[in-house]
């Protein structure tokens, strides 16, 4: 692909980054790594290397894509203990209807980037 990454489909039919051109702008801007599971370009859903080559190019300004971590990179993270997220809507637990107990739950708003510890 033009973008500077090759994907395949791995045997759970996830579409997967199987490359990424060295030197390219991918590869510069450091966000994709190898193995990350590419779900979604533009808010809809690719799962074939024939649907994200047909929404990228549909895209007009820019391609925002939904992206599952890699394995290794999902367990060196909680080796830690820990993670930060950053939070792409608002909460608030006052109007979630399936929290039990609202006084536990913690507001936060988009863009907000969250310390995730595992007890």
């Amino acid at each position: 692909m033009s973008q500077g990454l090759t994907v395949q489909v791995d045997e759970a039919g996830n579409l997967v980054i199987a490359r990424i051109l060295g030197g390219g702008m991918i590869d510069r801007q450091g966000l994709l790594h190898i193995g990350d599971t590419i779900l979604e370009v533009n808010g809809t859903r690719v799962d074939t290397p024939e649907d994200l080559q047909m929404e990228i190019a549909r895209a007009k300004e820019s391609v925002t894509l939904k992206i599952g971590p890699s394995f290794e990179e999902s367990r060196s993270q909680l080796e830690g203990g820990q993670c930060y997220m950053r939070a792409l809507f608002d909460y608030d637990p006052l109007e979630d209807s399936l929290l039990p107990c609202k006084e536990i739950g913690l507001t936060f708003d988009h863009g907000d980037i969250l310390q995730v510890r595992l007890l």
